[in-house]
């Protein structure tokens, strides 16, 4: 008998048990069709984008133009972006952005002289609003205006704009390779300071950066590139055309042991090689015209 009782009670539970299941599945199937895509889709990507990161190396080197010559150099930066367009056809996205990048040396630069402490080594910082438009799937066309200052009065405020014109060749030709042919034209405006050698001067900059990321599998791939640039100038280098030719070896890694939330995480290590024209070399350290620098860079982008 109370096996019999049992045996019912299993029957009657697994009765249940299938006329709830049963339910629920009906129950789904009546969901309407945008319902249920509101259930399963994702959420909309965030517009907001960002980056940050230090540079850390043995000179201030702007375009050729050598302006800490001595001690260690740190270089942070920072740049918030928002995406005002993306879509399909000609034009792939449209980004506005805004940025500051500064430059601190542990030996302050010559004019600096008369100031102590943290005012001394403050060498530089500048606020860059920024647009980009990618187009045509691989080209992108970037325009800045920066407006710098020197809180160490090692030189006066001054202003530029430039655009870059940039092309992704990524897979085009060998797996994980790619050149990143690129032209840079930069235009000093009038102000105190100029970042070249005369004031309301041109200067354009050629450059590639072929490159191979080695491992893709792995958590931890490594890119190796060798960038390479051309510094031209008309009267951007005092009445040379040629300022400097740069490039060397850099390896990037990505720190994949950082989580996710924490954004994306990268370091590399760069050696450069310069060799400066006959203006440029004479402001340079020793006045050589061969320099050479070392970069250490870590970088986050969210």
């Amino acid at each position: 008998m109370k096996a019999q009782v049992q045996s019912l009670i299993l029957r009657g539970g697994l009765a249940t048990v299938a006329a709830i299941s049963t339910s629920s599945f009906a129950g789904a199937a009546d969901l309407s069709d945008s319902t249920k895509a509101a259930i399963t889709a994702p959420a909309p990507a965030s517009p907001f984008s960002w980056d940050a990161g230090v540079l850390l190396t043995n000179y201030y080197v702007e375009r050729g133009v050598f302006i800490s010559k001595k001690g260690a150099v740190f270089e942070p930066y920072g740049d918030l972006y928002y995406k005002l367009y993306q879509g399909g056809g000609v034009i792939n996205s449209v980004t506005a952005g805004i940025g500051y990048w500064a430059s601190l040396t542990t030996a302050g630069v010559p004019a600096s002289a008369n100031y102590t402490g943290f005012q001394r080594d403050f060498t530089e910082i500048d606020l860059i609003p920024s647009f980009a438009i990618q187009f045509a799937d691989r080209f992108t066309l970037t325009a800045k205006y920066n407006h710098y200052a020197s809180p160490s009065h090692g030189y006066g405020p001054g202003n530029w704009v430039n655009a870059t014109l940039a092309y992704d060749d990524t897979g085009l030709t060998v797996a994980n390779f790619s050149v990143q042919p690129y032209l840079n034209v930069l235009y000093e405006l009038p102000g105190q300071s100029h970042s070249g050698l005369q004031p309301n001067a041109w200067y354009f900059e050629p450059g590639v950066s072929p490159n191979y990321t080695f491992f893709t599998g792995s958590k931890y791939p490594i890119n190796f590139a060798i960038p390479i640039a051309f510094g031209l100038g008309s009267k951007f280098y005092a009445g040379q055309s040629y300022g400097y030719f740069a490039g060397g070896p850099q390896i990037s890694i990505p720190l994949s042991f950082i989580p996710d939330q924490y954004g994306k995480w990268n370091a590399s290590l760069a050696y450069k090689y310069w060799n400066l024209g006959t203006t440029t070399a004479a402001i340079a350290p020793g006045g050589n015209r061969n320099q050479s620098q070392v970069l250490f860079t870590i970088s986050v982008k969210g």
